[in-house]
């Protein structure tokens, strides 16, 4: 039988796994916040000259490939950094909300860039051409990228506050570390307008908590 014992991460390999995780994901909403496209309200011909641009669209497949394997180690990076976080493998409200949040914020954070990738993709393939006929459905999707990205910064700032409130009541970092995340997580609620700056606050957090975690 293996010791299962042995075969649990520690807290330290987590939280460089934390950092590796946050660090793609912030690289790609970078990337997509520098190549995003016109927005819902552009002309579809710029949509089109958009679309045009291999260089861009080449951008934006690597920023969702960067966004799917780091968004998939965070997933990881909030399981496995929980019960440091809340100084006890017991459950606790704060502790579930922080790893539940998370999970919300991954997976709408990868459905938002799926989403902004539908478009680019099926061009790609010849299955989608975009032009008068079909700019209402290209908007469309460009609507729900930005509300789907919007719902992920909230749930992210969700997820920070409960993290920012354990290291709080626990002690487990200096207490700056959880003001940090206060103010992060009120941007991340409050900064809707620029999505992928907002959905920013939550990686960003990881970083800063999983390095005080990694450094002496």
């Amino acid at each position: 039988m293996p010791d299962l014992h042995r075969l649990t991460p520690t807290v330290g390999s987590s939280a460089a796994a934390g950092i590796l995780g946050a660090t793609l994901v912030l690289v790609a909403l970078a990337l997509r916040s520098i190549l995003g496209g016109p927005g819902p309200d552009g002309a579809i011909e710029a949509y089109v000259s958009w679309l045009g641009d291999p260089g861009r669209t080449l951008r934006l497949d690597l920023a969702w490939g960067l966004v799917t394997i780091g968004g998939s180690i965070m997933l990881w990076a909030f399981a496995a950094l929980r019960p440091h976080l809340q100084g006890t493998a017991e459950p606790s409200p704060a502790g579930t909300l922080w790893s539940g949040a998370g999970v919300g914020f991954v997976v709408l954070l990868l459905a938002g860039f799926s989403t902004a990738e539908a478009v680019p993709a099926a061009s790609y393939f010849g299955a989608f051409s975009v032009d008068a006929a079909t700019a209402q459905s290209v908007l469309l999707l460009e609507g729900v990228t930005f509300a789907v990205t919007v719902q992920a910064s909230i749930l992210g700032a969700v997820a920070v506050i409960a993290g920012s409130t354990l290291v709080a009541n626990t002690g487990t970092f200096s207490r700056w570390v959880a003001w940090l995340g206060y103010a992060l997580a009120a941007f991340g609620i409050a900064g809707f307008s620029v999505e992928s700056a907002a959905a920013a606050a939550a990686p960003a957090w990881m970083i800063v908590a999983c390095a005080r975690e990694v450094t002496p």
